[in-house]
């Protein structure tokens, strides 16, 4: 063993010659350099390994080092291969700093980092074909820690290889900033994937109203992006796939399901039966597809069969956005959004092509725009699909006023042709009495008149006839559009019983507060306003108690009765003390006002519950100062507010209650962003505002939040409200104002919840009349 470990030495030092040419990565003190993360891809010599059989002692000797060549590229990109590649690099730390190598890619079949370290080559070898326990850090990509001395340059060797695109992002950086990194990653991609799924769930619900096909289609390419991504970011291998590794390379196999259900999507949307050119096309791209998919299975993922998916993947993005863009100019107006999302779709395609060329750099941005892309997809399909939805009805509307025309049309016909019966039934009834004497001579010309009455008489019945089954195809089509306004209706019930299920249970409120009562009033079925409450876990105080003269009375008469041999003399023992724990209960409530209503101001309300859960439940940050302010910064980040196109935010008013049972006393710490709460306290109602900022939107002004803290006793009132209530107008367009509302609350804050409930609701019916509500309403009251 000492033998081999001195030859591996000797062949290591032999092996230093080779590195003169190659840059050293130089990690300096992160408070001299702001660069808290460098990629380290130029400084990477690399050596291909086409029949992938190399083996690390092959590696270090001196005829394999001169076949390195050093890497030039931001990135390195290899394409499609089934070859193995070594990478060499050199680091020289300069700091105690602990280092760690990222490699923020979750596909590979084999990765093995090699360290010279205590004398000796150590490997860590991780993969996808290999089992999660394989891995230093139990995260979605591989992180690799780095042992370094303070400046000394070190040595190290990594193989790679995968049946998929190989692309190797190098990023070195402390341990602590890397797995701050991941955190704000992994963030990132919950919002995406949680965004992706709400899609599919909303328009399932749609789907089972309104049994289009094209929803069902546009449902399961959703969901088949959903496991794409997954197993593109390691997410699947992390959560599911672990104990399968074998399919790991035919996880490309999802791209031809995913590709396929977005063709049959197309073929539905559009209405591409009227379009037989297009339909011929778009079945030639499913049959390409069926025999890529049957390629696959048997024969593996050759580079062949990944470059002719990736020229049908390009043709089929450039011929639905063709496709799309003729169906919008013969008419059909929701192919312009369908268009729009094929644009997203192939811009981000073509960064990402660049990205792993190396005529682009590799950033954040780069890495995930094809991610970003898929969502905007996602997003413009769906207003597609509202816009179909839009267009129904007004063909809907259409067809009424065309029905109603008719109807009139036939009405005046009827009219007009018995005023014409009425006149000649007249002129002959005149005639004859005019002309008795005549009769015989003009029998003939009576008959004749007969005829024509008896004519007129049939032409008539069959327009009646007419007229009666035009009635009845309007009451046929009337049903059926009635049918799609209440699936429609049925879509919108769905969606708010998703919205209900972020909103505090009630039997949860009652395990902290004595009493309660909630007002929530969305102005549509579904709100821009929420609350939100967590119990948190119970918080421990101290307290010392000195014993009094009985007690020490009572414990000099137990050591009389039994009999015990103490050294020292009982009345002369010092006051002894006790400790008692004092357990404090916790709880965070929190109501807010996200911008809009409707379905824009719910899809806020998701957002924002995401993230207070993060926060505060994952976290564990409780101070209302802190959580507002990482809930403004999360909104800006999650929204891209930064980047100018977003200016959504909210009102929010963030409440940390504290039950100290042993006191009697409830501590309140507040924090408000653009709002306020009351509470009573002597016999009145008191007002707490917040800070004047509210959260998200983009602005250069740093927002600062405080923490308000007060103690209040037991059977005080403490009420939250958004300022929809406030804001409510009368006929005369005036509003109810915050001070009518606290004039509102002193005479009621005496009376039981369930009457406060009423007479507050009553009194906003009495000012409100007949107007329409303007804003989402929740009045909140907590009886402690």
């Amino acid at each position: 063993m000492k033998c081999r470990t001195i030859f591996l030495f000797l062949v290591f030092l032999l092996s230093v010659s080779p590195l003169c040419g190659q840059s050293v990565v130089q990690w300096q003190d992160p408070n001299q350099d702001s660069n808290q993360h460098l990629n380290i891809a130029k400084s990477v010599m690399i050596l291909q390994d086409i029949e992938g059989s190399l083996t690390f002692e092959q590696i270090l000797k001196p005829e394999k080092q001169r076949l390195f060549k050093p890497n030039t590229k931001e990135v390195l990109s290899f394409g499609s291969t089934q070859a193995a590649f070594w990478l060499k690099f050199q680091l020289t730390n300069a700091t105690n700093e602990p280092l760690g190598l990222e490699i923020d890619r979750g596909t590979f079949d084999s990765l093995a980092l090699y360290v010279y370290e205590d004398s000796t080559w150590k490997v860590q070898q991780t993969g996808c074909m290999l089992p999660r326990t394989s891995r230093q850090y139990d995260i979605h990509y591989f992180l690799f820690d780095l042992p370094t001395q303070k400046n000394a340059t070190h040595t190290y060797y990594l193989r790679v290889r995968s049946n998929k695109t190989l692309i190797i992002p190098t990023i070195v950086a402390s341990k602590t900033t890397l797995l701050q990194r991941y955190g704000e990653k992994s963030a990132a991609q919950g919002i995406y994937f949680g965004c992706l799924l709400l899609v599919a769930i909303y328009n399932l619900f749609i789907f089972s109203s309104m049994k289009e096909k094209a929803y069902f289609f546009y449902i399961v390419y959703v969901f088949s992006m959903f496991v794409l991504m997954s197993i593109q970011n390691g997410f699947a291998y992390q959560y599911a796939l672990h104990p399968f590794p074998f399919l790991s390379k035919y996880s490309n196999v999802m791209y031809l399901i995913s590709l396929s259900c977005y063709a049959f999507f197309c073929i539905h949307f559009l209405n591409l039966k009227n379009y037989p050119i297009f339909l011929r096309i778009y079945q030639g791209f499913l049959i390409a597809l069926a025999v890529l998919f049957v390629w696959f299975l048997v024969g593996g993922v050759p580079p062949m069969a990944v470059n002719l998916l990736r020229l049908v993947v390009a043709t089929l993005s450039i011929t639905t956005f063709v496709t799309a863009f003729s169906v919008y100019k013969k008419g059909y107006k929701p192919a312009k959004y369908f268009a729009i999302a094929c644009v997203a779709l192939i811009v981000t395609a073509i960064i990402t092509a660049l990205r792993d060329t190396g005529v682009v750099p590799y950033n954040s941005f780069t890495n995930y725009a094809f991610q970003m892309g898929s969502a905007l997809e996602m997003i413009f399909l769906f207003f597609a699909l509202a816009d179909k939805i839009n267009q129904l009805k007004e063909q809907k509307q259409v067809a009424e006023a065309q029905t109603l025309k008719a109807i009139a049309e036939n009405a005046r016909l009827i009219q007009e042709q018995n005023v014409v019966l009425e006149q000649k039934v007249e002129e002959r009834t005149t005639q004859l009495r005019d002309a008795v004497s005549e009769i015989e001579v003009q029998n003939e010309e009576l008959r004749q008149q007969q005829e024509e009455l008896l004519t007129t008489n049939e032409a008539l019945d069959k327009q009646r006839l007419q007229i009666q089954e035009q009635k009845s195809q309007l009451e046929t089509t009337f049903l059926e559009l009635k049918r799609t306004s209440d699936r429609l209706d049925s879509s919108i019930r769905y969606a708010q019983q998703i919205q209900a299920v972020i909103l505090p249970d009630y039997d949860a409120l009652g395990t902290f507060f004595t009493d309660f009562f909630v007002i929530y009033l969305p102005k549509d079925v579904v709100s821009g306003d929420f609350y939100w409450f967590k119990k948190l876990p119970t918080k421990q105080t101290q307290n010392t108690e000195n014993y009094t003269d009985s007690d020490k009375k009572m414990l000099a008469s137990i050591k009389q009765k039994i009999n015990l041999d103490f050294d020292e003399d009982f009345t002369d023992l010092q006051q002894p003390t006790t400790t008692k724990t004092n357990n404090i209960e916790r709880a965070i409530f929190i109501t807010a006002d996200c911008t809009g209503h409707g379905v824009p101001g719910a899809f806020m309300t998701m957002i924002a519950n995401t993230l207070l859960f993060d926060i505060i439940s994952n976290d564990s940050i409780y101070d209302p100062a802190k959580i507002l302010k990482i809930l403004n910064l999360s909104i800006i980040q999650v929204l891209r507010q930064d980047e100018g196109k977003n200016a959504d935010g909210m009102d929010i008013s963030i409440g940390l209650f504290e039950k100290d049972e042993t006191k009697q006393v409830f501590t309140l710490h507040f924090g408000g962003a653009k709002s306020s709460i009351f509470y009573t306290k002597n016999g009145e109602i008191l007002r707490l505002s917040g800070n004047r900022s509210f959260l998200g939107g983009h602005t250069n002004r740093t927002k600062h939040f405080d923490t308000q803290s007060l103690q209040l006793l037991p059977d005080s009132m403490v009420y939250f409200a958004t300022d929809g209530f406030a804001d409510q107008n009368n006929p005369a367009r005036e509003s109810f104002g915050l001070s009518r509302f606290r004039n509102l609350l002193e005479e009621v804050y005496l009376q039981p919840l369930h009457a406060q409930k009423q007479a507050i609701v009553e009194s906003l019916q009495t000012h409100q009349q007949q107007e329409p509500q303007r804003d989402d309403i929740t009045v909140i009251g907590l009886h402690l």
